[in-house]
């Protein structure tokens, strides 16, 4: 049975302004923003990518205690992507079977399956360029659409329609 599009985070619906327009769900589960950390069983790899891209995604609110195992996913995917491609780069992308037939290395597949992996975590954290696009771009139109405090009470001309009463320090004219 087809369900459709996985539905967005409310938190990543936020950061690219709704572009949707649809009401958000303000009633999706938030759970707790705490510290995480990286989880020892990652390989080396994995865990240099927890390091650098977890405190991002925590500091925007899409990576909390429930999201832990998904990411380390990621991270181990891409863990196992980059030992793919570094076994590509050193052996070559086609090798000479026992026979003499020239044969794809294996590795490309695992480097194939991995990216598909990636690809398909880092969409759910926000981290595809087309997301990261769309967030960086409705954050800049919000911003720009929003006024400040201050300068709508310098720029209004709601003191147009006041009549000043009283003397004032200062003439129209210097005297001399």
């Amino acid at each position: 049975m087809a369900r459709g599009r996985k539905p967005k985070p409310t938190a990543l619906k936020k950061l690219e302004g709704n572009p949707g327009k649809r009401p958000l769900n303000e009633l999706e589960p938030v759970p707790p923003a705490t510290q995480l950390r990286c989880p020892n069983y990652l390989l080396p790899e994995a865990r240099k990518e927890w390091r650098r891209l977890a405190p991002v995604l925590m500091s925007m609110g899409l990576l909390t205690a429930a999201d832990a195992v998904p990411f380390a996913g990621y991270c181990q995917a891409y863990a196992r992507w980059r030992e793919a491609q570094d076994e590509i780069t050193r052996h070559g992308s086609i090798y000479k079977d026992g026979e003499g037939r020239i044969r794809p290395n294996p590795y490309i597949a695992i480097a194939n399956q991995q990216m598909r992996e990636i690809k398909s975590f880092a969409a759910d954290f926000g981290l595809t360029p087309s997301n990261r696009t769309a967030m960086i771009a409705n954050v800049l139109s919000a911003a720009k659409s929003k006024i400040d405090p201050m300068e709508a009470i310098l720029v209004s001309d709601a003191d147009a329609d006041v009549e000043i009463v009283g003397g004032s320090n200062f003439s129209d004219e210097e005297k001399e």
